[in-house]
């Protein structure tokens, strides 16, 4: 499943990092003045997108060769706060502002894919992180 090329990246990237020492991946303390050059200068920042990276490759690789589905950027926004989306959901609603615009987040894609699935896709997949207003019992409720 995984190219030669993707095998050869992942192994040089495992060596940058096996010998390093937990305290490099240390989480950064937050503060909003220097927090976009943590990003750029924290082990913890660096480790994490490197495992996204590989996650989303390999997750792509699997799910539009594998599967034959069409990947979809699913952002949404509704200005609904009783139910985020639609009849059935259980969550509450995350508001946000752009600019002067309010809105909220929606709780699920599913909203989003249903039309398409329904007109003639067959198969599609996005990343989104879950908006939902609630206490997460598994990582699959957050993203």
């Amino acid at each position: 499943m995984i190219s030669d090329y993707l095998q050869k990246q992942i192994r040089d990237d495992d060596e940058k990092y096996k010998d390093l020492h937990l305290e490099y991946f240390a989480l950064p303390k937050y503060d909003p003045q220097t927090h976009y050059l943590e990003l750029t200068r924290s082990g913890y920042f660096k480790a994490l997108i490197t495992l996204r990276h590989y996650i989303k490759i390999t997750s792509d690789y699997y799910f539009s060769v594998q599967q034959e589905a069409k990947n979809v950027d699913l952002f949404m926004l509704t200005p609904s706060i009783s139910s985020p989306m639609g009849p059935g959901s259980d969550s509450e609603a995350i508001p946000i502002k752009f600019g002067q615009f309010k809105s909220n987040l929606v709780d699920s894609s599913q909203f989003g894919f249903e039309p398409l699935l329904l007109n003639d896709i067959d198969k599609v997949y996005c990343y989104l992180p879950s908006m939902r207003g609630e206490d997460p019992d598994n990582l699959c409720q957050i993203f």
